[in-house]
């Protein structure tokens, strides 16, 4: 998982679109190239701040197979203050999860529910809230 982090870290922070498609979900579509070029441009800086090991429900599977393995990865990001985007808020954070699909890593998208659930559980480890 950690190799997966970086290359997918390495994907985003140097813009390879390409790339960032390529370790994504088959099941979900990712962020359109603009909204990616635009991220990529006001990103100044990246950090993984938490990598979570969770289990994940899933519905409509077979008993033997109803819990998913996954990791959240929670990254804060400093934005360029510079661009418009980074005006209102400079410093954000981003939750992804990274999932097994036909026997690889993908990231994902993490549902509101799943974002929540890292940012309290990672203030309470560290007792400092995600800004």
């Amino acid at each position: 998982v950690n190799d997966f982090v970086v290359r997918a870290m390495t994907a985003c922070s140097t813009g390879n679109y390409d790339e960032f498609r390529r370790l994504w979900s088959a099941q979900r579509d990712p962020l359109p190239l603009d909204e990616f070029e635009q991220g990529w441009q006001v990103v100044k800086f990246a950090r993984v701040r938490a990598l979570q090991k969770v289990i994940l429900g899933q519905t409509g599977k077979t008993e033997e197979n109803a819990t998913e393995e996954a990791y959240v990865l929670l990254t804060d990001l400093s934005l360029d203050p510079e661009h418009p985007a980074g005006q209102e808020k400079s410093k954000r954070e981003a939750a992804l999860l990274i999932v097994r699909e036909r026997g690889q890593w993908c990231l994902t998208k993490a549902q509101k529910q799943v974002r929540d659930w890292v940012k309290e559980h990672f203030a309470a480890e560290t007792g400092s809230p995600v800004p």
